[in-house]
């Protein structure tokens, strides 16, 4: 009777313990918005949102992104995804590239991916984003 407390105690143990890792590989928006913010970068809630493309039914929260004092109109925007988990942001990013392959979009997206988070950054240059460091930088730290 003893070893079956015991083995239920050890299993009851295993469950928690793997419950408490999975939420350590997730990220909120909350995390995500306040890093990037940390960097200096402004975001703002748009009045419309231009990139509203589903993805494993998740649609993205939209920002627009710039710095307040600099940028005045012109101001890029962010597309952020909050997954169940890394493997769903996995398989979103994917579908996401080959839906883009399909569209012609006036703007450039640059992907960053960390965990169950996919950020499109809107970019109006492909080759010199300008936050480009700014996001990267922030999900290094997450």
């Amino acid at each position: 009777m003893l070893k079956l407390k015991l083995g239920s105690l050890f299993l009851l143990c295993i469950v928690v313990l793997s419950s408490c890792m999975n939420q350590q590989d997730t990220l909120s928006l909350k995390e995500v918005v306040d890093q990037i913010e940390v960097t200096g970068v402004d975001l703002k809630t748009p009045s419309n949102n231009q990139h509203q493309i589903e993805l494993k039914g998740v649609l993205p929260h939209e920002y627009l992104i710039g710095i307040n004092e600099e940028d005045g109109n012109d101001w890029e925007s962010v597309s952020i995804y909050i997954f169940h988990s890394a493997k769903d942001q996995q398989q979103g990013t994917k579908i996401f590239k080959e839906q883009l392959k399909t569209e012609h979009a006036t703007e450039l997206p640059v992907n960053y991916e960390q965990k169950n988070v996919l950020i499109v950054y809107w970019s109006h240059s492909k080759e010199n984003p300008r936050f480009d460091t700014k996001i990267t930088s922030a999900l290094d730290k997450l």
